[in-house]
């Protein structure tokens, strides 16, 4: 089965945040930052796990981290 994949801009300041989060949840996903200049990350989750992945982002986001969701694949 093939990972779901989360592009993603987030602010510099919250990329460690974002990673601790995201690995916190052991089975939740994977964060990869492809570009640390520009802040670009992406994070691979199993697709049973995407809602979860999606609903902590939002979460996240209403808690004031500078996240910009650029695209999903399924």
């Amino acid at each position: 089965m093939k990972d779901s994949v989360v592009k993603l801009w987030i602010a510099r300041s919250h990329v460690a945040s974002l990673v601790a989060m995201v690995e916190s949840y052991e089975t939740l996903g994977v964060v990869r930052i492809t570009d640390p200049k520009k802040a670009l990350a992406e994070i691979y989750a199993p697709p049973h796990f995407l809602e979860d992945l999606l609903s902590l982002l939002r979460d996240l986001t209403l808690e004031g981290m500078a996240i910009n969701i650029l695209e999903i694949q399924n």
